[in-house]
């Protein structure tokens, strides 16, 4: 369905968009909350769901028609994209599968566990924390200013939180930010938790020491009044300057390729994939699960980048030399910023189709090597290793985009001491997949399964971060030793 933002009904005021989305115009994969069709369209309306289990998304018709709005239409926003103008919600049946729909961080729907589907109360208004400052997959840091977006996160009752945070707003001077905006962000933080208080602090200090730069937003052309403002004042955007060292989140998103460019040094596969399950292993043990359990994730840590073997995934990874990808060491990792012309470049070389993901061609290399070598799934559930694979980047969960990829090449690798090929897939959607995700969520149980997906996906980023720790300690070819502890010294096993 979309994500929750502070800021209505402060609306921009060409498209009515909420102050809060408006100072930030693009959906992080951070934050939207996936929700069926039925289900959107009745907490939109006020009215309660018939079908807060399902996934079919004709069930409001099967139920007998569209749910009609029971008073006021939830305050929300349509997202098209970051180049397409956001078309304010009239009313529910306006959205459509797939839409991306921002909703005002007040109207409810959303608790600490998740979706919950229930419109707040007018009388206790208990806005949905918003989030998208703290999306992990961005290159620099940045944050937006405004007391709702504080307040969503405040610990103290409403009231007293509201009146100081707006008492330490009035203090902010747009013509002069450098200042004003410390004290000011110092103030915030003080009202909220980490780790978003830790992010205003470190704003302050950079806007002292100007590693951090300001920006206000544009104003109304006609009124002379700032387009995004709250309590009389623009709501600022801080952004840290250059290049930010590139967190565990950067080097494990969901792009396919632009995370494998992203390193310091190129990384030969069949390291990073050892070095993931070792690592994957230690998180198990540590959280005292089961032996085919710590099995299983190591499983899924040693071989979940193996699809990246795939010719034209190593040929961008080879600046989008498929010759040289041929005469080389698979790799992780090219060594390239991804914003490097030449990587950029590398990926149109490569002719890798829009949508491509590596997990798939890494789940169908699974399976062949289950059945080339038996022996090392004895006692583990495949089904688990095979989703575990699927689900390492979030996606998969049931099934990942589909693609139209006629000239999908076959994929061959030497791994274990077994040759695998395995056919291109044109359409690279694993149909048996969603039964297989229902079954391992019976046996395993939602929260069981969401663990076990945590502790591979954590692995792949935190060995990212310790192999750009390392740098060059590890010669090329070679699997550096685990000098870097994963967690704090003296940390006892479950």
């Amino acid at each position: 369905m979309g994500r929750f933002h502070e800021g209505c009904p402060r609306r921009h005021p060409a498209a009515g968009l909420p102050a809060g989305a408006a100072a930030d115009s693009r959906v992080s994969v951070a934050v939207p909350v996936a929700v069926p069709l039925a289900e959107a369209r009745a907490f939109l309306a006020g009215k309660p769901s018939e079908s807060i289990d399902t996934d079919i998304e004709s069930a409001a018709e099967q139920a007998g028609g569209e749910p009609q709005a029971n008073g006021q239409v939830a305050r929300a926003v349509i997202y098209a994209g970051p180049d397409e103008p956001p078309a304010p919600l009239k009313y529910p049946e306006q959205i459509q599968p797939n839409a991306t729909i921002v909703v005002d961080s007040l109207e409810g729907g959303h608790d600490r566990w998740g979706w919950n589907g229930r419109r707040n109360d007018p009388s206790a208004l208990q806005p949905v924390p918003d989030v998208a400052d703290l999306a992990p997959s961005r290159r620099r840091r940045s944050l937006r200013l405004a007391p709702s977006i504080a307040l969503s996160h405040a610990a103290q009752p409403e009231a007293d939180a509201r009146n100081q945070l707006l008492d330490a707003w009035a203090h902010l001077d747009p013509e002069d930010l450098a200042g004003t905006l410390p004290a000011v962000c110092k103030a915030f933080a003080a009202h909220v938790p980490a780790p978003l208080a830790d992010l205003y602090r470190d704003a302050a200090e950079g806007i002292r020491s100007k590693s951090w730069e300001a920006y206000l937003p544009a104003r109304d052309p006609e009124t002379d009044q700032w387009r995004v403002a709250e309590a009389g004042k623009p709501v600022v955007r801080l952004v840290e300057r250059g290049e930010l060292f590139a967190t565990s989140a950067d080097r494990s998103d969901d792009d396919a390729l632009s995370t494998s460019l992203s390193a310091s040094e190129s990384v030969p596969l069949i390291d990073h994939c050892t070095r993931v399950g070792d690592l994957a292993r230690d998180f198990a043990e540590r959280l005292g699960l089961a032996p085919e359990l710590v099995r299983a994730v190591e499983l899924a840590g040693r071989f979940h980048d193996i699809g990246k073997a795939e010719p034209r995934f190593q040929a961008a990874l080879y600046d989008g030399d498929a010759l040289a990808a041929l005469a080389g060491t698979p790799r992780a990792k090219s060594g390239r910023d991804p914003r490097d012309p030449i990587a950029r470049n590398a990926h149109r070389l490569a002719q890798l189709p829009p949508g491509f993901r590596h997990e798939a061609v890494s789940a169908r290399l699974v399976r062949a090597l289950a059945q080339a070598r038996p022996d090392l799934f004895n006692g583990v559930d495949l089904d688990l290793v095979h989703h575990l694979v699927v689900a390492h980047h979030g996606r998969g969960r049931p099934l990942l985009p589909p693609i139209d990829d006629a000239n999908a090449p076959p994929t061959s690798l030497e791994i274990e001491g077994a040759a695998l090929t395995v056919p291109g897939e044109r359409y690279q959607v694993d149909w048996q997949h969603p039964a297989r995700f229902e079954q391992l969520n019976q046996r395993y149980g939602w929260w069981g399964l969401a663990l076990l997906e945590t502790i591979v996906r954590l692995a792949d980023m935190k060995d990212s971060e310790l192999a750009a720790a390392r740098g060059a300690e590890a010669r090329p070819g070679e699997a550096p030793p685990l000098s870097a502890n994963p967690l704090p010294a003296g940390a006892p096993h479950a």
